[in-house]
């Protein structure tokens, strides 16, 4: 199994156009974001000074539920 994910696109998807649209935004290339295991994803760590600060951003960030919810209803 590969250390590098590949990013695996929705069928009927313009994979090239979305490749190249991702290619900026990951670590590999510069970026601060990575694949997920699976490469349906991305993600990003985040570290924060104090608890307080790391509180009010979560309170601030959707839920993985509520972001997969709106992009299955838009």
């Amino acid at each position: 199994m590969s250390g590098n994910p590949q990013p695996r696109f929705p069928a009927g998807s313009d994979s090239a156009a979305l490749a190249t649209s991702l290619a900026p935004l990951l670590t590999t290339n510069g970026g601060r974001w990575a694949l997920t295991a699976d490469g349906e994803g991305l993600e990003r760590e985040f570290k924060f000074k104090t608890f307080a600060k790391t509180w009010v951003s979560y309170q601030q960030t959707p839920s993985n539920t509520q972001c997969s919810n709106y992009l299955a209803n838009n």
